[in-house]
């Protein structure tokens, strides 16, 4: 009789000891399986997306990271969405959700609604959405750049480089470009009185981000009107800015040139010309950059690291590195060390560009 009462316990106990060793293995194996998928899809508004800077910009950042993971351009990798038209938009980050990517980044604010709809269907899928404000959803984050700050820097150049007085911005949109617009006309106001001089400002959007020939319109036009730098914050948009300073440019000796501003990343080589003399030159003041790239590097090592911020909002700033200006030979030594003053003034805390 105690011989099988010792048997039956005995029995038990393994029993016991193999389910507990099989659930440690599953809950093992379950959580592997969810660190180690670093697969990103990253979704943009533009039909060529390589044709503009930001999201250029942010492709490399995108294949950065898929490079230090070992990533190829599939399912259980990374995926770039690009729109033959600006109705599929939508349906775009529906299929990088279905297609169960870990996380699915959407750039810019006409993304927005998508996002946040996909989110509430897939709430086991993380989603980002660049410059845009979506709250109260977990599987949320949003990423944002203090680009007035760059801008800013930008305007003191500016307004320290003109020689008509006159200086023009060219945005994609309003809402899209207006912290661009609100810091270089801070900037720009801000040198003028402290030079004692007036400086007139051109402002227009173009209401598109990717139509180089209504940029180089408006472009012809201000520049019509003496603007002699333009700042264009308008995507690829801008790119028709450059075409319009360099055919003004290639017609006038190197000593009459009219300046343009990058914006996003740095646009330096776009300004390359030949002066009406055979002289090789540079119309690119500067260019006033946004680290997308590394915005999106470090999103998808959160996501993939199971640190995903939800519903919560990454700011990219100057004191992060994430937005800049950038220094070309065409910026006076002088005019550089204000620009650099002003950054360290808003590092300090001591101005604040809003």
């Amino acid at each position: 009789m105690k011989h099988n009462f010792f048997k039956l316990i005995a029995s038990i106990l393994i029993v016991t000891c193999t389910i507990l060793i099989s659930s440690c293995s599953t809950r093992h194996h379950s959580t592997h399986s969810h660190h180690a998928s670093p697969s990103v899809a990253l979704v943009t508004d533009a039909s060529d997306p390589k044709s503009n800077p930001y999201n250029a910009a942010a492709i490399s950042g995108l294949t950065s990271y898929a490079r230090n993971h070992n990533l190829e351009k599939s399912k259980n990798g990374y995926a770039i969405f690009s729109p033959n038209y600006s109705s599929e938009i939508y349906s775009l980050v529906d299929q990088a959700a279905q297609k169960n990517f870990h996380l699915v980044i959407g750039l810019g604010n006409s993304l927005q609604n998508a996002i946040k709809d996909n989110a509430k269907l897939y709430p086991k899928t993380n989603f980002a959405i660049v410059d845009s404000n979506l709250t109260g959803q977990k599987n949320i984050a949003n990423i944002k750049f203090a680009s007035q700050e760059a801008a800013y820097l930008a305007g003191i150049i500016a307004a320290k480089t003109t020689k008509s007085k006159v200086i023009g911005f060219i945005g994609g949109t309003s809402q899209g470009s207006a912290k661009f617009e609100r810091g270089f006309s801070q900037g720009i106001q801000f040198q003028a009185k402290k030079d004692n001089t007036k400086i007139k400002i051109l402002a227009q959007n173009a209401k598109t981000f990717s139509n180089p020939k209504i940029g180089q319109t408006i472009a012809q036009e201000m520049y019509r009107k003496k603007a002699d730098i333009i700042f264009a914050a308008a995507g690829d948009t801008g790119n028709g800015v450059f075409t319009a300073a360099k055919t003004i440019n290639q017609a006038n000796p190197v000593n009459k040139k009219v300046w343009v501003i990058g914006v996003d990343a740095d646009q330096t080589s776009q300004g390359n010309y030949y002066a009406k003399g055979g002289q090789k030159s540079n119309f690119t003041l500067t260019s006033v950059t946004n680290n997308i790239g590394l915005a999106i590097k470090e999103i998808a090592t959160k996501s993939y690291q199971n640190k995903f911020p939800q519903n919560k909002t990454l700011t990219y700033t100057l004191k992060n590195n994430g937005v800049g200006i950038v220094q070309t030979s065409n910026i006076p030594y002088n005019t550089w060390i204000a620009a650099q003053k002003a950054r360290q003034d808003i590092l300090d805390g001591k101005l604040k560009i809003k």
